[in-house]
């Protein structure tokens, strides 16, 4: 074979071998680029420290925005706070207009939230409060309110975290593993539970499957209808919600459900 026969030769097999790894390469690209879904990969897992182990594990380097919100829930349910926090800085306050001055000190006093909601709560027959999932200490107002609402005539606690599957609880005393979502592992929110039933509230879970996000604030504005006001039309309600589902001005077009309400028969005129 002449020189020139085998570099013709070898450029062939070199060119075969190239055509032959493209579409591995281009396979390989259109895996790496496809969304994972990290809630269907964590379901599996037995528990918390499990899911925690998984997530550092194999979360992409820096993560999007719903990995490192899932890994700040599970750090925050095994109480690694601090590590909730610096994992997920959250932070959804919204910035005035520059033509709205901003309050002073003359204006505007500081006051103990628990005592100033308390004041004004037999006024009102519904109080919603929100939580981040990753921060337990927005569980702590809550907790807090629980015996002053309840001495001003509020019977119900209504609980996103809470499932519909777990018909023992008011009678336990306190959540277990069936008794919702992860939230629950939490202590603090635990101890809501906990200082609810024993209190005397009737708890209601709430939390809709809907597959939309509009469909879901409508599901959870139905089901705290027909769970709370349908059976006792003059019941009092404080309702414990996460992020933005308390809004009534939302800021984006999904409408929330503490809007939903103003639809609904027999809601409170309160809470419009």
């Amino acid at each position: 074979m002449s020189t020139r026969s085998a570099a013709l030769l070898l450029l062939g097999i070199l060119m075969l071998c190239q055509s032959a790894r493209v579409p591995a390469q281009s396979r390989a690209s259109s895996a790496t680029t496809r969304p994972r879904d990290l809630l269907a990969e964590l379901k599996p897992l037995p528990n918390d420290l499990a899911r925690y182990k998984y997530l550092l594990t194999t979360m992409p380097a820096g993560g999007n925005t719903t990995a490192r919100q899932l890994l700040a829930s599970v750090e925050d349910q095994l109480g690694l706070y601090d590590g909730a926090i610096a994992a997920f800085p959250f932070d959804n306050r919204i910035v005035p207009p520059p033509k709205i001055p901003l309050p002073t000190a003359i204006d505007w006093r500081a006051e103990n939230a628990v005592a100033a909601i308390a004041a004004q709560a037999n006024r009102h027959r519904i109080v919603m409060i929100n939580e981040a999932h990753h921060d337990a200490h927005t569980r702590e107002l809550t907790l807090l309110l629980l015996p002053k609402l309840y001495a001003e005539g509020f019977r119900y606690l209504a609980i996103e975290a809470l499932g519909s599957n777990d018909p023992g609880l008011m009678k336990r005393g306190y959540a277990i593993n069936g008794s919702g979502s992860e939230y629950l592992h939490e202590p603090v929110y635990g101890e809501i539970v906990r200082q609810a039933i024993r209190i005397g509230y009737t708890l209601v879970p709430y939390d809709s499957d809907a597959p939309t996000a509009s469909g879901r604030e409508a599901g959870q504005a139905r089901n705290i209808y027909r769970q709370v006001f349908a059976k006792d039309p003059r019941a009092k309600l404080l309702v414990h919600a996460g992020y933005a589902h308390v809004d009534k001005a939302p800021a984006t077009s999904v409408t929330t459900y503490s809007r939903w309400p103003c639809n609904l028969p027999d809601w409170p005129a309160s809470s419009r």
